[in-house]
């Protein structure tokens, strides 16, 4: 019984009257009017998988030169910090290849228009 009370204030909260007594519901954004379209969302998801992934690529990159140092030419610690940086050149790559294709395709688009 309660939760369809809850229910209910929820949707009388969100009703908005439109002057002949029935209600209509606000269509409401939480990520802001920058995202209303997908091509925006997903222009948005991407900044925000940039930002996040150059700190990690830039740490990975240290924590390999960590672990040349560390091998003093053992060869098979030589060999796990060759096969760090290689996978971490991969996800950079990656990473920076997908907001350059982006940009590049959004151009397009822009320039079409």
């Amino acid at each position: 019984m309660a939760m369809t009370r809850g229910i209910i204030w929820f949707n009388e909260a969100l009703a908005t009257g439109v002057g002949d007594g029935s209600p209509t519901f606000a269509n409401i954004n939480p990520l802001g009017a920058e995202t209303d379209t997908i091509p925006k969302l997903v222009t948005k998801i991407l900044e925000l998988v940039v930002q996040i992934g150059l700190p990690i690529i830039v740490l990975a990159i240290i924590y390999a030169g960590f672990l040349y140092v560390k091998a003093r030419g053992n060869e098979t610690e030589v060999t796990e910090a060759h096969r760090t940086i290689y996978y971490t050149i991969i996800g950079a790559a990656i990473v920076l290849g997908a907001a350059v294709i982006s940009a590049a395709i959004k151009g397009t688009i822009d320039s079409l228009k």
